[in-house]
């Protein structure tokens, strides 16, 4: 499922899922993403959040 939320979003969702979760990949800046982070929570579902950089141009 793919929203539209910025960085403070994704990351008061992230902190909501993380509690009791297995983190895959910790939320942070990655290459090509302003935040990404994979985790898999206490019901064994793996969620992927990400924010994408704004393209000028």
């Amino acid at each position: 499922m793919a929203w539209r939320a910025g960085a403070e979003e994704i990351t008061g969702c992230w902190k909501a899922l993380a509690a009791g979760a297995t983190i895959g990949e910790p939320l942070g800046p990655c290459c090509v993403l302003t935040l990404y982070g994979k985790l898999t929570g206490r019901f064994d579902v793996t969620r992927v959040l990400d924010v994408i950089r704004q393209c000028i141009g």
